[in-house]
């Protein structure tokens, strides 16, 4: 807390003030991060075609979350010090990848409810996607053995996820090639 009260710029007592402890510090950093993300998963989609676009939009805000020096950076943290995945890691899970996949699960259970996905398990589902949107760039930038995508790379993979995906899922596309 002392480190990051001095790049802020304020005293600790300022931070202390706001934020009892580095979880719940991290927590609201990344309750502000999701709540940027997830925009587009704030309307419930009525079509194939706004789950399309609506998963495409937030599947390019996640992967350009993802793959930033930032979120990478705290994934190599997380790996490398025990005491801090022990007291942090949880959480983070908990509050980033876990509510990620509930949120898309929700729309995707609502499109399956209306007949426009058919899908047995929308946990699973939801799972799939986010991690076809991954891959193994995250993997590979945490590892330090590959470069980050431009953003032009991150909306293809994005879009070609999603589209693999809506064939797997909605009956409306598939065996479209």
């Amino acid at each position: 807390m002392e480190r990051i009260a001095r790049e802020a710029g304020v005293s600790k007592a300022t931070l202390y003030a706001y934020f009892p402890n580095l979880a719940e510090l991290l927590r609201a950093v990344i309750q502000e991060h999701r709540a940027h993300m997830t925009v587009a998963l704030e309307r419930l989609p009525e079509t194939t075609a706004d789950i399309r676009s609506s998963l495409i939009q937030f599947g390019q805000s996640l992967l350009a979350f993802l793959t930033s020096p930032e979120a990478i950076a705290l994934q190599r943290m997380l790996a490398a010090e025990p005491g801090l995945r022990r007291l942090l890691g949880r959480l983070v899970y908990r509050e980033g990848p876990e509510e990620m996949r509930a949120r898309v699960a929700r729309i995707v259970a609502a499109a399956a409810a209306r007949g426009d996905l058919v899908v047995g398990n929308c946990e699973r589902a939801a799972e799939h996607l986010l991690g076809m949107w991954q891959g193994t760039v995250v993997v590979g930038l945490v590892m330090g053995g590959r470069a980050r995508p431009s953003p032009r790379e991150q909306e293809r993979a994005v879009e070609e996820a999603v589209d693999a995906w809506l064939r797997a899922y909605a009956p409306s596309v598939r065996g479209e090639t």
